[in-house]
């Protein structure tokens, strides 16, 4: 039985051909206190590209062609994802780049 008063943080992670770095993330985030109820990764496809596994059961990456691809629309795009079938009370969307803005 989940605790009621437990938060559940869902993650959205935007990217473009992930390295060593991402999977450093990735192993970071599960070792926090409260860990990501759900790891969304939308991963940005070129040619030639190929779509990531996902590294553990609460991930799934998503694909978006790069032809396609838009900050903005990316971003909603995840949050829509995190949103489906999510009864929370409350929804906090916080976003950080790569260059810290």
């Amino acid at each position: 039985m989940e605790d009621q008063n437990k938060p559940v943080i869902d993650v959205i992670i935007p990217a473009y051909r992930p390295d060593d770095s991402f999977q450093k993330l990735i192993g970071l985030l599960q070792e926090q206190t409260v860990k990501p109820h759900h790891i969304y990764v939308l991963q940005t496809m070129g040619e030639g590209d190929e779509l990531m596994r996902p590294m553990n059961s609460d991930m799934t990456v998503h694909s978006v062609a790069k032809k396609d691809f838009d900050h903005g629309a990316t971003r909603d795009y995840g949050a829509r994802l995190a949103a489906e079938g999510n009864q929370a009370a409350s929804y906090y969307f916080f976003r950080q780049n790569p260059d810290g803005s």
